[in-house]
């Protein structure tokens, strides 16, 4: 339990952060129907962000091992709660909830790489300065 718990509010954090960006920040970017590259990019890049810097700081406080158990495990379950809501989206009615899954399967591999990536970093960095 002592891990599972870090682990869960990292993962409930940019969860909601992501809900909260794409209910209130990307409608107000865009005209309903465009498609908008740049608010993808700019979730994409506050993804990274804020993965690195907090899992530095974890790094930091509670070594590299800890943190990057903690993120790898959000990396995961961010990953495929993305391609669920993606593909329960409405965004095509000729295609079903199966076939859409099929068709996203391969952000899977991209969206952990996103967050993990910046983590190792991070809790890497953290750990070096923390022995310094």
């Amino acid at each position: 339990m002592r891990h599972v718990l870090p682990a869960l509010v990292r993962l409930a954090t940019l969860g909601l952060a992501l809900v909260a960006y794409a209910m209130v920040v990307v409608p107000m970017m865009t005209e309903p129907g465009d498609p908008n590259i740049g608010a993808g990019l700019i979730a994409f890049a506050g993804l990274v962000l804020a993965s690195f810097a907090w899992s530095f700081v974890d790094g930091l406080r509670h070594g590299a091992r800890p943190a990057l158990g903690w993120w790898f495990s959000v990396a995961a379950a961010l990953a495929a709660g993305w391609w669920v809501v993606l593909a329960a989206a409405e965004r095509d009615a000729s295609m079903s909830f199966g076939e859409l899954l099929v068709a996203d399967a391969g952000l899977l591999p991209f969206v952990f790489l996103l967050i993990a990536v910046p983590c190792a970093i991070g809790a890497g960095t953290g750990q070096a300065l923390r022995r310094s």
